[in-house]
């Protein structure tokens, strides 16, 4: 309750302070006062959006931290991961595009193989981004490692976009091929070549 007070003593305050500094450009007192109300709960709850993201930030950074280890620890990204070259993904792809591109379940092929390894550099460039725009002075190496908070910034976003586009082709993909679902989620063994 408090912190709705606050709100409306801002967005009171911020709308009279714009009509008197508008001084006949605005849209009068009651609806610039109106507008300053709407702009501090609007504000507010922004402000509880980017608490929650800084929050969940830390849950992810461990969780992938967990991830990158077991990889490295167990072999599976050499193994089952590592990128085969060019030739090997362009043939793929051209089979993949037309839904040529057999699967197995278990065995990873070069496209696969090239967007999880792409997948986990954005993912460690979106982290990397996110610390230095979030705290942009004490990590000012950081920052200027990446040309500063506005190119920071908008290769956070940029990262953020890729990551999305594989999630949605992921998607795309189990909705295709369902059978693939349960070999995500449960144990399953890996299928011999033919």
């Amino acid at each position: 309750m408090d912190n709705i007070i606050v709100l409306l003593l801002v967005g009171l305050v911020a709308g009279f302070l714009a009509s008197k500094v508008m001084s006949g450009r605005g849209m009068g007192l009651v609806w610039d006062i109106v507008v300053g109300v709407l702009g501090a709960f609007l504000g507010g709850w922004l402000a509880g959006g980017i608490a929650w993201h800084i929050s969940v930030m830390w849950v992810l950074f461990a969780d992938g931290f967990g991830y990158l280890a077991y990889g490295a620890i167990s072999g599976h990204f050499w193994r089952d991961l590592r990128p085969t070259g060019p030739r090997p993904l362009l043939r793929d792809l051209g089979e993949a595009l037309r839904f040529r591109l057999p699967h197995r379940l278990g065995h990873y092929n070069a496209v696969q193989r090239f967007l999880y390894a792409a997948v986990i550099l954005c993912i460690c460039v979106q982290v990397l981004t996110g610390l230095s725009i979030w705290k942009p002075v004490q990590l000012a190496w950081l920052c200027g490692l990446f040309g500063g908070y506005p190119i920071a910034r908008n290769i956070h976003l940029a990262m953020m976009f890729c990551i999305i586009g594989f999630l949605a082709l992921h998607l795309l993909l189990v909705a295709i091929y369902p059978r693939t679902l349960v070999s995500m989620v449960a144990s399953t063994k890996a299928e011999q070549e033919q």
